[in-house]
């Protein structure tokens, strides 16, 4: 209701239906519009938004299971500012007469919750991740449906004296001829890994200190990429590296990853199929190593010896990666004619087809205004309408640092080019 995209779209069209019908006519209520200025003053948005929701009490009291200001979360919630917007919510809450809208619709959660838990019995392999890591795992983890809105969520829950949960919240992929939500396997993908990371977060937080060593310098050498993905430390690089070797473990026995070692490596993880392989060694002597802990070491290990080796394989990755051949007009000049009304590229392989390039990101100047690109019938040269003005200084990037929409027909993306020209006055 307050207009944040990530939460705008429909999961269940008949339950948003609902929504609107019963809650649209309270746009303007306080909630809502405390919920805009945190969102614009305070970027409270995406996860945010759930970890408010999995640390309040059950309504109507809407009360902090812990104070935000005592959470170990790295949440930017805190307990003034939460305060003031729950006092509204409960008013909100009592106001639209939400406790009757949630009994009305418990089959459709019933329904919702039998479907998530009937696929993850199915899909996921819970006990081969338990002999993996040897121990339990230090969190509980929660799977929540999500049908106001698509996608998928993750946040903590912490309470005095319980375990902490971490809850998985995921939306449908679609709904069936009656209606009700449908869940696919990137539902099982998501709870997969949150599990995964349920094991992996605490190794590292006990090893910070011999993963400080190497963190840091690996960092550095791929700190673009790992920006673009949100990850502004090293820590969360190391918290993210184990959770996708052991990923990779998984799925190389289960099947159908959710992402390919391709993909990973052209968003910077280069070294994940090394790391990988580092683990096979584990799982093939349990003898000496009966848990995931005491293999730690070989695994700080690795990371130490990353920063002299990173270079070549980012390097090695590279050479298999689709190049920019030619480019009109040229790249780098400043003698451009403002009346040139297309920009050619040509790759040296077949690339994947139409995209529109209005969402390149990277621009730092002016981006020309571009109509509709379309590559040729052999796929490897691209063409742009465009319309530039006299003057004008323009540069705009294909692909980022972490991937993109360029990719060749064989599955690997771009590496980031920059294009950058200026027109004459």
């Amino acid at each position: 209701l307050a207009g944040n995209p990530e939460y705008s779209g429909q999961g269940v069209p008949a339950y948003d239906t609902d929504i609107r019908r019963q809650f649209g006519l309270f746009q303007n209520h306080p909630a809502i519009t405390t919920a805009k200025g945190l969102r614009d003053s305070q970027g409270l948005s995406y996860s945010s938004v759930m970890y408010l929701a999995v640390n309040v009490s059950n309504p109507p009291l809407l009360l902090e299971r812990l104070p935000f200001d005592a959470q170990p979360g790295q949440s930017r919630w805190r307990t003034a500012a939460s305060s003031r917007f729950l006092l509204t919510l409960r008013r909100f809450a009592g106001d639209t007469r939400a406790a009757q809208f949630f009994a009305n619709h418990r089959a459709l959660y019933d329904t919702a919750e039998n479907r998530v838990r009937h696929l993850l019995e199915r899909r996921a392999d819970f006990g081969w991740l338990d002999t993996f890591f040897g121990t339990p795992p230090s969190r509980d983890v929660v799977v929540a449906p999500l049908l106001a809105a698509p996608g998928a969520f993750s946040a903590e829950s912490y309470q005095r004296g319980q375990r902490t949960k971490a809850y998985t919240i995921i939306g449908p992929s679609g709904v069936d001829s009656a209606g009700f939500p449908l869940f696919d396997n990137g539902a099982v993908g998501d709870v997969v890994q949150e599990v995964v990371q349920a094991h992996v977060y605490p190794l590292v937080d006990e090893d910070s200190a011999a993963f400080a060593a190497a963190g840091p310098p690996v960092y550095d050498l791929v700190a673009d990429a790992m920006r673009e993905q949100g990850i502004g430390g090293w820590p969360g690089m190391m918290y993210t590296s184990l959770t996708k070797a052991v990923l990779a473990r998984y799925y190389g026995r289960h099947g159908d990853p959710p992402t390919t070692a391709t993909a990973d490596q052209a968003a910077g993880w280069v070294w994940i199929p090394e790391l990988a392989e580092v683990l096979g060694h584990y799982e093939a002597d349990r003898t000496t190593y009966p848990t995931l802990r005491a293999f730690m070491p070989v695994v700080t290990a690795f990371f130490d010896s990353l920063p002299g080796r990173l270079p070549a394989l980012q390097q090695r990755f590279d050479e298999h990666r689709p190049r920019v051949i030619a480019i009109s007009p040229d790249n780098g000049s400043d003698t451009v004619d403002a009346a040139v009304k297309e920009i050619v590229i040509t790759f040296d392989r077949p690339m994947r087809s139409t995209m529109d390039l209005e969402t390149i990101p990277g621009a730092r100047s002016h981006v020309p205004h571009m109509g509709r690109a379309a590559f040729d019938s052999t796929a490897t040269v691209l063409r742009i309408p465009v319309t530039l003005e006299a003057g004008h200084e323009y540069e705009f990037a294909l692909n980022r640092s972490s991937g993109g929409s360029f990719v060749s027909v064989d599955g690997i993306p771009l590496a980031r080019y920059l294009v950058h020209f200026q027109t004459r006055q």
